[in-house]
């Protein structure tokens, strides 16, 4: 039997908002609490509290190091519930609880760290950003290859079953993705997703983000060609005739098209992307983020969509053997739509409506933070950080300015 909490009117504190002094914000939860009762019985709130940065004054503090249900039992457990007593979860936490049981962050948690993000990549040197992204063109550019070299050297199996083919040469394609995501480079594409994200809360300036892109995308061109011309060409991995030949093939039917197929190929590509690096943010471990990478990846090569970044590397190196076209026709028929298309999946399929249902929430929480500094100001009251609620210290007197 475990011991009686030493005080038991905490239970009645638990989530008041008239009387707390911080919002606790986890996942898409959140609990209205007290400083005092928080530091008195964690460190972890204690140095969090006392810090001299933001997080101190701040009226709000967000928990991400944590999964959600680990942080909610922590919390409940210092105000004295039991964990297994019905009413620990007000009406509207839940409605929103159903990720509790699940090893990530909800969609709100999500659009947290998007918003994260986009303020990190914003805030990249233009050394880091240019080396970041020559990287993640050549990441992605391996996972071509590799996607090249099965395709290439399985003839016999490409006319007798076309379908199984392409689904077993597209599962090796997402290591590219992967490779970005685990090293933390950066791509142009998944930075169409994250940085309209965040300007559109106004996080980051259309400056900033137009910056980023464009030294993005010019890394990953840069990376891609390296790996066509150097790893790829002239190291003549693809060593028999069958495979050149069939690099040569596939690099024309990506560019002999309409133009209109190939903007549209652009949106579905982009759009897939979208939907894995969200999906990505919300896994903790190693091992979830790379199937929530994989599977939406691999989905978009099998449909045959196109990437602005992937065909820098899967259709020059087509050319070095002898393509039926020339440089011109490579940009007008393929660079240009597909590149357009992404920015259009990216931003119109992914963005819009990431943020017209989750990115607003942090607009209203950070707005609601200003506010309630903004009345503590106003009061004529100081916060004494680390000494207890806002505005009082460890005698639980008002310390006026």
């Amino acid at each position: 039997m475990s011991a009686p909490h030493p005080y038991p009117f905490y239970k009645e504190l638990y989530n008041d908002k008239g009387r707390s002094d911080v919002i606790l914000r986890f996942g898409d939860q959140r609990v209205f609490a007290h400083r005092l009762i928080l530091a008195g019985a964690s460190e972890l709130f204690h140095t969090a509290f006392k810090s001299k940065f933001s997080v101190a004054n701040n009226a709000e503090y967000n928990i991400e190091e944590f999964a959600p249900a680990t942080v909610h039992a922590m919390i409940k457990h210092i105000y004295g519930f039991k964990y297994d007593e019905d009413h620990l979860a007000p009406p509207y936490l839940a409605a929103t609880n159903d990720m509790a049981s699940v090893n990530g962050f909800s969609p709100q948690g999500i659009a947290d760290l998007t918003t994260k993000a986009g303020i990190a990549k914003t805030r990249l040197t233009w050394g880091k950003l240019a080396v970041k992204s020559f990287f993640g063109g050549v990441f992605i550019s391996l996972g071509g290859l590799v996607n090249l070299i099965v395709l290439a050297g399985s003839p016999g199996l490409r006319d007798s079953n076309p379908a199984l083919a392409k689904l077993i040469a597209a599962f090796v394609f997402p290591m590219g993705f992967v490779l970005v995501t685990l090293t933390n480079m950066e791509l142009c594409t998944s930075s169409l997703f994250v940085l309209p994200f965040t300007t559109l809360q106004r996080k980051t300036s259309v400056r900033a983000t137009a910056k980023n892109l464009f030294v993005s995308y010019i890394g990953n061109v840069c990376g891609a060609l390296f790996v066509a011309g150097v790893m790829a060409w002239w190291s003549n991995v693809l060593d028999t005739d069958t495979m050149t030949s069939y690099a040569v093939t596939q690099a024309e039917a990506r560019v002999n098209v309409a133009w209109s197929v190939n903007f549209l190929r652009g949106i579905g590509c982009n759009f897939f992307v979208a939907l894995a690096f969200f999906m990505s943010l919300g896994a903790v471990e190693y091992v979830s983020k790379i199937c929530t990478i994989w599977v939406p990846i691999w989905a978009f090569v099998i449909a045959g969509y196109q990437h602005s970044i992937a065909i820098y590397f899967m259709i020059p190196i087509g050319m070095f053997y002898g393509t039926n076209f020339g440089v011109g026709k490579f940009i007008y028929q393929s660079i240009i739509p597909v590149t357009l298309g992404n920015l259009v999946g990216g931003v119109v399929l992914g963005v819009l409506p990431f943020w017209y249902l989750y990115g607003r929430e942090v607009d209203d929480a950070n707005e609601e933070a200003k506010i309630n500094k903004r009345r503590s100001r106003d009061s004529g009251n100081e916060t004494v950080v680390g000494e207890g609620p806002a505005g009082y210290g460890r005698d639980g007197m008002t310390r006026a300015v």
